[in-house]
């Protein structure tokens, strides 16, 4: 027969234990409760279609081809919280690339500041540009996704674009061979929800080329330039998963859309 007591010290242990678990239960409930209802920003992909580049030459206008709208990349709120006061920063370092590219191309650039701004003077393939080196943008408030049916377009400094494309082909000329994938800029933002709380997400980015094609005095190029959550936090891994599953969600629409069409 089994000693009372030692029955009665393993019906503590699993009481204790089904109490914990439980407890253990709800806190995941209400932490995955906070997450849903919380501010969670996410930032599309951005496809670059109809790039075309001096074969030997740094090209300024590698975009001419594009839609503005078509290189300004798209944030969604898919909490279910109003995101306030959403700004963002982008990190490029620009003169460093065009240091490294003028080895290869005939190429001058100048930095200009003013009062009000500062921007970067291009003179490259027989062209002069100068272009505005804004790299912080603000949006007063974004609308959950399922209030607002679709994203909000936000800006990518095109002179990011400009040198990250002359880069690739600056590589193709140096290596004899075109990289498949090239570093992009970097991009953090930070917002706060109603009650004041504030969050932040930083992106890191690389440019994916897809086709590339010879023509007798420019190469056309087609890829997307596509963002990647750069923190390891548990956070950062909980928003990457959403958008993830946004995305394929998206493109799953999107398709039997256009099939039924």
């Amino acid at each position: 027969m089994a000693d009372p007591s030692f029955v009665t010290y393993g019906g503590l242990i699993a009481s204790t234990l089904s109490a914990i678990a439980a407890y253990l239960a709800i806190r995941q409930t209400v932490v995955q409760r906070k997450e849903s209802i919380r501010p969670q920003l996410l930032i599309n992909d951005v496809d670059l279609h109809m790039v075309s580049m001096n074969e030997h030459h740094f090209s300024a206008m590698p975009l001419a081809r594009i839609s503005i709208d078509d290189i300004k990349p798209e944030l969604i709120n898919s909490g279910l919280g109003t995101a306030l006061n959403v700004k963002l920063a982008w990190e490029y370092p620009s003169e460093e690339k065009l240091s490294s590219m003028s080895k290869v191309f005939d190429l001058k650039y100048e930095v200009r500041k003013t009062t009000n701004n500062r921007s970067l003077k291009i003179s490259g393939g027989g062209i002069t540009i100068d272009y505005i080196l804004e790299n912080y943008y603000s949006h007063n408030y974004l609308l959950p996704i399922n209030i607002e049916k679709k994203p909000t377009k936000t800006i990518l400094p095109p002179v990011f674009l400009v040198i990250l494309l002359n880069e690739l082909n600056s590589l193709r000329i140096m290596n004899g061979e075109i990289p498949s994938i090239v570093v992009g800029p970097s991009l953090k933002i930070t917002f706060s929800d109603a009650k004041g709380k504030e969050f932040s997400i930083s992106y890191s980015s690389q440019y994916h080329l897809r086709e590339y094609g010879d023509q007798p005095y420019a190469n056309t190029y087609r890829g997307s330039l596509m963002f990647q959550v750069s923190k390891n936090s548990k956070t950062a891994q909980i928003q990457q998963r959403i958008r993830k599953s946004y995305a394929t969600f998206m493109d799953e629409h999107y398709f039997n859309k256009n099939s039924n069409l």
